[in-house]
């Protein structure tokens, strides 16, 4: 009799955040950003990138993850994979106009490629509809 390997694959899905998940969301949002703010380091005048992130673009990302999951306008949910977070996504939202803005997104770069980017956007889109 002859097995076959299958490879068991959770379920991710997709949750409120919560305040205590601020760490694992700033740390995978870093991490998947990073390729992004090197390339555009590479590609900006050096005075011009200091000019915009005089101590460390780490810095300046991080404080506004944290005030984007603090903001009143804002409704933020985590994806989750065998209960760790993988990605999340930040709604700006305003009462005015009634208009929904995707303010934030980012995915692990262990998880990317998977499609939870394009879920949490798919979600995030049904929620401001």
């Amino acid at each position: 009799m002859m097995l076959r390997r299958t490879e068991f694959k959770p379920k991710m899905h997709i949750e409120s955040y919560e305040p205590q998940q601020l760490d694992a969301v700033v740390g995978l949002s870093l991490r998947a950003w990073s390729p992004v703010f090197d390339a555009m380091q590479e590609a900006m005048d050096a005075d011009l990138y200091r000019a915009f992130y005089p101590e460390s673009w780490r810095i300046s990302q991080q404080k506004a993850i944290e005030d984007v999951c603090a903001a009143d306008d804002t409704q933020v949910w985590v994806a989750l994979d065998s209960g760790s977070i993988v990605g999340f996504v930040a709604v700006k939202l305003d009462s005015e106009s009634s208009l929904g803005e995707i303010y934030m997104v980012a995915v692990d770069p262990d998880y990317q490629g998977r499609g939870i980017g394009s879920t949490l956007i798919e979600f995030a889109l049904r929620i401001v509809d």
